[in-house]
């Protein structure tokens, strides 16, 4: 692997959210009266923040004030059962540590609250990451390029010396948007044929995979 620098995506892709965030949704659905969402409506949902989740979890037609209101009630029941049913995928751990005794530079860019992401990366991986980049203020989400090219400032690299890895639709436009070549993951929560119809290229089925086989650019 011929680069100084990672840029992981979180869920899906590091961690597996999606059990905790399915019943912190379910809470404020139930609170409201709404139809509780299944595991694989929510694995549809995410990928865009909390508040898209909420939005897009809540029945159609919900108001802004309803869904501004749900998604601050969503976000402080996330912030205290965020770590009850996650955790990091198989592998993971043992491919950081391969990542780091080659020298290798880690990041994690998120849509995830910051501070949420920081905490969830520093109780299962430590402070193995040299920078965590996700929804700060004045900064916009992704697929937008500006999380990446902060995280890449933040490690003193460039694009050209760093390689994305994430596993949904919103990362394949994360990496094109940012110039990065990209490994997109199977393990996380999307399909192949989404992510081959969105430009991805290159792909791995576990984690020691991103070892073995060399990113490339997404098509635009």
């Amino acid at each position: 692997m011929q680069f100084k620098a990672v840029v992981f995506d979180l869920d899906g892709t590091l961690i597996d959210t999606i059990e905790d965030l399915k019943d912190s949704l379910n809470f404020v659905l139930e609170k409201r009266g709404c139809p509780k969402r299944t595991y694989d409506e929510v694995k549809r949902f995410v990928g865009n923040g909390l508040g898209k989740l909420m939005e897009r979890g809540l029945p159609q037609g919900a108001g802004p004030e309803l869904i501004k209101e749900c998604t601050a009630e969503l976000i402080s029941y996330y912030s205290e059962h965020s770590l009850i049913k996650t955790a990091p995928y198989e592998g993971i751990k043992e491919l950081i540590s391969d990542l780091k005794t080659r020298g290798m530079k880690l990041s994690v860019v998120t849509n995830k609250n910051e501070k949420e992401a920081k905490r969830i990366c520093a109780h299962f991986f430590g402070d193995v990451f040299d920078t965590i980049v996700g929804d700060r203020e004045g900064m916009p989400l992704k697929p937008a390029a500006e999380p990446v090219f902060k995280a890449l400032e933040e490690m003193g690299v460039s694009a050209d010396d760093a390689i994305y890895i994430g596993d949904s639709e919103v990362d394949v436009r994360t990496a094109l948007n940012s110039g990065l070549r990209m490994i997109a993951v199977l393990w996380g929560f999307r399909e192949k044929d989404v992510l081959i119809k969105e430009g991805a290229k290159v792909f791995a089925e576990k984690p020691s995979d991103i070892l073995k086989v060399e990113a490339q650019k997404v098509c635009p």
